[in-house]
C-alpha cells in the first residue's frame, strides 16, 4: 500500500485537521508473521481489525497459498471490508521465511480516496458513487441493487471510470488509487 499518499490525502483533508485526535488515526494494521503462520508482531489496528480467529484464519490461509505475495479483499464483520496486501520476505542463508503485511479497512478509507481520486479525474457523480461502493468490496451485481442500476450500466459506468482515469480493470484502479503496490497488481 502507498502509505505517501494516503498522508497527502489525510493532511489535506479539513475534516481530519478539525478531529479531536488532531488527524493522527492509525489506518493500517501492520504484522509480521513467522513461518509457520503465526504472529511475530503487530500493532493494534492490526488486532481490531482481525480480531475474530475466523478472519486471522482467513489470513492465515491466504498466506500459505501465495508464492511471493498477495492482495486481496477479505470479509470483515459488520459489513465492513479489508484490504490484505502481504508479501513474503525471502531469508537470508539460514534464517526462516518471513511475512509482512498490511491490513487496511476499505469501508473507512473510502471517503478520504474517492474526494481526492474523483476530483483529479472529474468523476461524475453516478461514477463517484460506483466507484464508493467498488472501494467498499461491492461486486456488479451488489451495485446495480443498491442504486437501481442494470448490471449493463454499472459496466457502462465501469468502464467509463476505467477509461477517465487510464486504468483496464478493478486490480488497475486500486493500484492508481494507491491501495496496492505496483507489484501486487503486476501478479500475486
Amino acid at each position: 500500500m502507498t502509505r505517501s499518499r494516503l498522508a497527502r490525502v489525510l493532511r489535506d483533508d479539513p475534516e481530519l485537521a478539525a478531529a479531536p485526535d488532531g488527524g493522527q488515526i492509525q489506518l493500517f494494521g501492520v504484522c509480521e508473521w513467522d513461518q509457520d503462520l503465526q504472529i511475530v508482531r503487530a500493532n493494534p489496528k492490526f488486532y481490531a481489525l482481525a480480531g475474530s480467529g475466523g478472519l486471522q484464519a482467513s489470513i492465515a490461509h491466504a498466506l500459505g497459498g501465495m508464492a511471493r505475495r498477495y492482495t486481496g479483499l477479505l470479509p470483515g464483520g459488520s459489513g465492513r471490508r479489508l484490504l490484505l496486501d502481504a508479501h513474503k520476505v525471502q531469508p537470508s542463508a539460514g534464517q526462516p521465511v518471513r511475512y509482512h503485511g498490511t491490513l487496511c479497512d476499505i469501508t473507512e478509507l473510502s471517503g478520504y480516496y474517492l474526494r481526492a481520486f474523483t476530483d483529479a479525474y472529474h468523476l461524475s457523480a453516478r461514477e463517484q458513487e460506483i466507484l464508493g461502493l467498488v472501494l467498499q468490496g461491492n461486486g456488479n451485481e451488489q451495485i446495480g441493487e443498491k442504486l437501481f442500476l442494470s448490471i449493463p450500466t454499472v459496466k457502462k459506468c465501469l468502464s467509463a471510470i476505467y477509461t477517465k482515469t487510464g486504468t483496464k480493470n478493478q486490480r488497475q484502479l486500486l493500484q492508481k488509487i494507491g491501495l496496492i503496490g505496483p507489484s501486487a497488481a503486476a501478479g500475486t
